[in-house]
């Protein structure tokens, strides 16, 4: 219920920009941890030795503060990923924090199960690994940056009354 009311009290927040850099970041991510299993944000091992975390992952391409990442599994379509950031709390929290102005989004089919990874960042500029990466992808990437989710917060307000009902519906049930 306290979250019901949390999603029913909300303002509307600025729309999140799309970043190259954080597309980027998280499709790495998305590739690594599809290919090997993995279910949290720490990925693989780099090149430096170390498992890669969000923040290094984002550091490849741009000079970027506030960073965070979300994963969900099993949904590829824009809306469930969504849906299922507003019903997880520690999501919700992310995708709802004012400080972040920039968002991007990979999802990949992993052995096991489908993948959305999600990145968020208060400031990101590019650098020049990101400037090259971007200029040299390959047609199919170009074609997935070209779909990037940019999640504008105010149609969020249609996604907290589908989870109102949603959960109204829920709490019904149990009566």
């Amino acid at each position: 219920m306290i979250a019901l009311r949390k999603l029913r009290q909300m303002e509307s927040l600025p729309a999140l920009a799309f970043s190259d850099a954080l597309f980027l970041a998280a499709d790495d991510h998305c590739r690594d941890a599809s290919k090997n299993g993995l279910t949290s944000s720490i990925g693989s091992k780099d090149q430096s030795g170390m498992n890669s975390s969000p923040y290094s992952r984002v550091a490849r391409y741009a000079d970027a503060r506030g960073v965070a990442e979300s994963m969900t599994f099993g949904q590829d379509k824009a809306t469930e990923v969504v849906l299922q950031m507003l019903i997880d709390a520690s999501k919700r929290e992310k995708i709802f924090d004012k400080g972040y102005c920039k968002a991007a989004v990979s999802t990949c089919k992993g052995k096991d199960f489908d993948l959305a990874v999600t990145n968020y960042a208060d400031s990101v500029n590019l650098n020049q690994d990101g400037k090259d990466k971007i200029s040299k992808v390959t047609n199919d990437a170009k074609d997935k940056l070209s779909k990037g989710i940019d999640i504008d917060m105010s149609k969020i307000e249609n996604y907290n009354k589908l989870l109102v009902k949603y959960m109204e519906q829920q709490e019904l049930a149990r009566l």
